[in-house]
């Protein structure tokens, strides 16, 4: 891939801080146990392996043992509570297996959305940084533009035989991996199986097509009498609104952009998609599908007042954590759809072609999609595992039957948000303005896609 000048990377890169901040060279070779020396490898000499943290998950700054140390103490607090154990126990596994190949780790965090993209920017341009770069939808984008290491081919290899698609698939640029998520999700449909019952429906019979979807959502909102709602997807102005009703513009067979990569907003197959939130905006209160901030939105689900919720793998852990007797299942599919999704929650783990310690950067990473990593993750069910062994298994299926659903649409078709090469964040404007009137007038849905993507073409020549 032809790296580009740094005075075009500069612009490209800023483009996708904006993006976010509405929210979110040669391959080394060897084998996994030999990996050939590289020149980065040999210019690192015994210098700390740095590896950037998920500043999402506060894993903090310091020394592989001071990090889980750190995690140690938080697993003690009710503040970290569960997350705080499964932490501890990863950090753990991961700092004890480089230890056993002689690499010393030092973490950096440098926050997540916005913040984060900031600085990876920075380093970027100045070719020095962290060894591991990690990141949500801004990775695909920073792959794309060739400021990443392909992975090597023992790696690549190791990766299409083990890994479940989704964890990978958005970070493949003209056939070569740049990057994986150790624990990835797709949004899924979640519902709140009580509200049903007191609405007549079948708690044990989520919609399966989207008419279901409203016709549900009907008889929900009628026997809610004001006291309750029936939900749906949160598609508020932000990254956390994108992803979610994304997902839905993947199942009804458009998306955001055309195999060029250019912003394809009305496609036809889109409309469906807001002719659907449009429909379901009607059975809730006003605004509450739309609000700038998430948080209404999730209060509302978390305390029984709304029926439906579309969400990442977390929901399934934070039912049971609060006692609520919550249903999961694919998203429904409207009639000429099809199976699809966006990741969401994917914090994807990438060697940026500057790093001087890429062979070192390359075992943490298998040592992240290791048996034992993925083991940990089974174990306390926050997100579903990326190992085939393990997510196709009959206990996997058994045991942890809410992620095992999960895994299942991380095997479909998965792919990443998007980002453009000119006016990103005022392109990604055109498109949430659209979804703004979908729920404030009574405007023809294609008259608004095609308003917005006359503002995408114009922004992006």
């Amino acid at each position: 891939m032809k790296k580009i000048c740094k005075t075009k990377m500069l612009l490209v890169l800023l483009v996708i801080m904006a993006v976010l901040g509405t929210a979110a060279c040669s391959a080394s070779k060897g084998s996994g146990k030999e990996a050939a020396e590289t020149d980065g490898a040999s210019e690192a000499g015994n210098s700390p392996l740095v590896v950037l943290a998920d500043g999402a998950i506060n894993l903090g700054t310091g020394s592989g043992d001071e990090v889980v140390a750190r995690r140690k103490n938080d697993m003690l607090t009710t503040e970290y509570g569960n997350d705080g154990k499964f932490q501890y126990e990863w950090t753990s596994t991961i700092n004890e297996e480089m230890k056993k190949q002689g690499v010393a780790l030092r973490y950096e965090d440098w926050g997540w959305a916005e913040p984060l993209i900031q600085k990876q920017s920075t380093a970027i341009l100045s070719d020095q940084g962290p060894d591991i770069m990690i990141g949500e939808t801004q990775s695909p984008g920073f792959a794309a533009q060739g400021v990443f290491e392909p992975f090597p081919e023992w790696l690549d290899q190791e990766i299409r035989e083990n890994i479940v698609e989704g964890a990978w698939k958005p970070m493949e640029v003209d056939g070569k991996i740049y990057g994986v998520a150790v624990q990835p999700g797709v949004s899924n449909l979640y519902w709140n199986k009580e509200l049903f019952r007191q609405a007549g429906l079948d708690p044990e019979k989520p919609p399966a097509t989207w008419s279901e979807w409203t016709q549900m959502s009907k008889q929900i909102a009628e026997a809610g009498k004001g006291k309750f709602f029936a939900g749906g997807v949160y598609a508020g102005p932000n990254f956390g609104g994108v992803l979610r009703f994304g997902s839905l513009l993947m199942v009804s067979g458009g998306g955001f952009v055309d195999k060029e990569n250019k912003a394809a907003f009305n496609q036809p197959s889109n409309a469906a998609a807001f002719e659907l939130i449009r429909e379901l905006a009607k059975y809730n209160n006003k605004g509450a599908l739309v609000s700038n901030a998430e948080a209404p939105f999730w209060d509302g689900f978390q305390k029984g007042q709304l029926a439906f919720a579309v969400d990442g793998p977390w929901r399934a852990q934070i039912c049971k954590d609060l006692k609520m007797d919550c249903g999961i299942a694919p998203l429904p599919i409207p009639e000429g759809g099809k199976v699809g999704n966006l990741t969401i929650g994917a914090a994807f783990l990438s060697v940026p072609a500057y790093s001087k310690n890429k062979e070192n950067a390359f075992k943490y990473i298998q040592a992240a999609i290791s048996p034992a990593s993925q083991e940990i993750v089974e174990k306390f069910n926050i997100r579903p595992v990326i190992r085939k062994d393990i997510g196709e298994s009959e206990d996997y299926r058994t045991e942890h039957p809410e992620l095992y659903q999960v895994y299942q649409g991380l095997k479909e078709n998965v792919q990443g948000l998007p980002t453009f090469d000119k006016a990103s964040s005022k392109v990604w404007q055109a498109f949430q303005e659209a979804v703004a009137k979908t729920f404030m007038t009574e405007e023809p849905i294609d008259k608004l896609l095609n308003e917005a993507q006359d503002k995408a073409e114009k922004l992006t020549r």
